[in-house]
């Protein structure tokens, strides 16, 4: 990281491996059912490389802007529905030989007055993903082309906070990755995202108030007891959906609509 003053310029790369858990393996590695051309060593971990750059200019007490870019390399993708009869080599192995995203994010933060903090941020996400067959694709599943999330917290009566925020999501295909036949001779089906599959744009808007103390006595840091009250204005959004009528129909699976939760937090 370099700083000046109050602006600063970071750089930062991180490497993800993800194998299948033991707890999926433990019962099929003994399978007599997988196919004798598999060799579980041959059983590959999920790799992902991630590069960042961001700048971020801070003025404290007033306000925070930043961009960032970021680039994920990503390969062997592990499949997220798992699902059939017996294992087969396609269970284990991915479909994606290959994908990539290139994002950028604009977010920025402002402090009007004492006790009041308004942010926002907006994320533009560009994907791109080549399978085992070498076919190419620029949609994968739930991986929206624009994400915006917005909000603000309001410390108020010395132990009171109202905060609430925004968020919404355009672009989101629902899908799977998974081979629809062997590895030895591979076929993907992620290159079938199509118009029905991509989801009605998603916007939600949640409120929470809570009450901050603290109690000495007992070593308490922190406490809070909340309202919180989700999808305010009962927004039907889905994530998930369903294909009927070989494919030309489509039922959604839709998420609560508002709701309203009660709590507390202890921080020791």
């Amino acid at each position: 990281m370099l700083g000046y003053a109050n602006t600063d310029l970071s750089f930062n790369y991180s490497r993800g491996v993800n194998y299948p858990s033991p707890v999926v393996l433990q019962n099929f590695l003994a399978n007599k059912s997988l196919p004798g051309s598999f060799d579980t060593k041959d059983i590959k971990p999920e790799v992902i490389d991630h590069y960042e750059v961001a700048l971020k200019h801070t003025m404290p007490g007033i306000f925070s802007a930043s961009a960032t870019y970021f680039h994920d390399d990503g390969r062997d993708r592990l499949r997220a529905y798992m699902f059939g009869p017996s294992p087969t080599a396609s269970f284990f192995n991915s479909s994606t030989a290959e994908y990539k995203t290139d994002g950028f994010e604009l977010a920025g933060s402002v402090t009007p007055i004492d006790g009041v903090e308004i942010f926002a941020a907006g994320t533009w996400i560009k994907a791109w993903a080549k399978g085992d067959d070498g076919q190419t694709t620029d949609k994968l599943p739930y991986t929206p082309s624009f994400a915006l999330q917005a909000g603000f917290k309001w410390d108020f009566l010395e132990h009171f906070r109202l905060s609430g925020d925004y968020q919404h999501l355009q672009d989101v295909y629902a899908g799977t990755l998974a081979r629809t036949s062997a590895t030895v001779n591979p076929a993907s089906n992620f290159t079938k995202l199509k118009e029905i599959d991509k989801l009605p744009e998603i916007n939600v808007v949640n409120l929470r108030l809570d009450y901050i103390f603290k109690y000495d006595d007992l070593h308490l840091e922190e406490g809070k007891v909340y309202l919180a009250v989700n999808n305010i204005f009962n927004t039907p959004y889905a994530y998930a959906m369903e294909k009927t009528g070989d494919g030309k129909d489509r039922q959604l699976y839709y998420m609560p609509g508002t709701t309203v939760m009660a709590g507390f937090e202890l921080k020791f």
